[in-house]
């Protein structure tokens, strides 16, 4: 999610587009059910020739899918580093909070990488053309660390064109980084130093977790404002509606 404003007026600028997530958030344990779906929308019935997809119940997840049945849909970039982490090699269940997104991180060795191929179109971010290049990649032989590289590259070029846009845009110059994927040290600094070499001032979480921790605060200090102002809810906008 990408979003513009304060306390009392949120306008939403961009997010990914949604993904059907199979088995509801009981498929986050399992993260091979992400990757097929993501997988499913970019290629439908044309599924490319991956290893990991050899030992699945491939038709009872597409099926799910197909019928909307236990599959909310979810723009999370969370669940991207779950499918990536997936097809690409890593675990196909995990058995800890986060586990195929931080193994995923780990396996990053440097940044000077080339980035997978990607859209920054917005307010909706096209999912496809990043899925597409890791599959290509996957068939070029690739090796795993190497696409965690260029996939953690690819979200920073990404986010920081975004960000570089919408400062532009709106004339702001303080960008805050935070929710669940800023414990992700590699994309944090990374993001952190792009922006700043923009000229763009970058806050991140220091003294309150950037996951649900964060966010529970961040709705108690809105919740005082919205008081404060006599105001009911926050004036919320996406820029499509």
């Amino acid at each position: 999610e990408i979003l513009v404003g304060d306390t009392l007026n949120i306008h939403r600028h961009a997010h990914f587009e949604t993904i059907p997530l199979p088995g509801g958030d009981s498929a986050i344990k399992e993260p091979w059910k992400i990757a097929l779906s993501y997988l499913y929308h970019t290629f439908g019935d044309n599924l490319p020739d991956l290893p990991f997809l050899n030992h699945h119940p491939l038709d009872v997840i597409i099926n799910m899918i197909q019928k909307k049945i236990n599959s909310p849909l979810t723009s999370s970039c969370g669940r991207l580093f779950d499918a990536v982490a997936a097809m690409s090699g890593g675990h196909q269940t995990i058995h800890y909070e986060g586990q195929a997104a931080i193994e995923l991180m780990q396996a990053v060795d440097n940044l000077s990488v080339k980035a997978f191929n990607y859209s920054d179109e917005t307010p909706i971010i096209p999912i496809k053309p990043i899925i597409e290049s890791v599959v290509k990649s996957l068939q070029d032989g690739e090796h795993y660390s190497m696409i965690a590289a260029r996939f953690h590259k690819t979200l920073i070029d990404l986010f920081s064109r975004i960000s570089l846009n919408c400062s532009r845009r709106y004339q702001i110059k303080d960008i805050v980084l935070s929710g669940g994927v800023f414990q992700n040290e590699v994309l944090l600094s990374g993001l952190t130093e792009s922006l700043t070499k923009t000229g763009l001032k970058v806050y991140s979480n220091k003294l309150i977790p950037a996951n649900d921790g964060g966010i529970a605060l961040g709705q108690a200090v809105i919740g005082r404002a919205l008081l404060h102002a006599g105001q009911k809810t926050v004036r919320f906008r996406s820029e499509y509606i």
